[in-house]
């Protein structure tokens, strides 16, 4: 399987669909590999770790779980700050 490439940020002249198709993939992103939390806002993404116990692979959901959720809340916060999605 083939990760599917995001749509480019653009620039201030990209058109407005352009531009909502930007932000429709990172509304909707979400990693599949495990993620550890490093400190409170350093994140590093484990793609090959084994879990050695139910434990462990609770909180490495859990923060793969938070993680999307700060993409998420990242992207919507420079959604808010765009002006090309004011444009007519």
């Amino acid at each position: 399987m083939h990760p599917t490439i995001p749509p480019s940020f653009g620039q201030s002249d990209t058109p407005k669909e352009e531009v909502k198709k930007f932000y429709g993939y990172w509304n909707n992103y979400s990693t599949k590999a495990y993620v550890l939390a490093s400190g409170t806002r350093d994140w590093i993404l484990t793609p090959n770790v084994t879990p050695d116990s139910n434990k462990s692979l609770n909180a490495l959901k859990r923060d793969r779980k938070r993680f999307n959720n700060e993409v998420r809340s990242l992207v919507n916060f420079v959604k808010t700050k765009d002006q090309r999605l004011n444009r007519k």
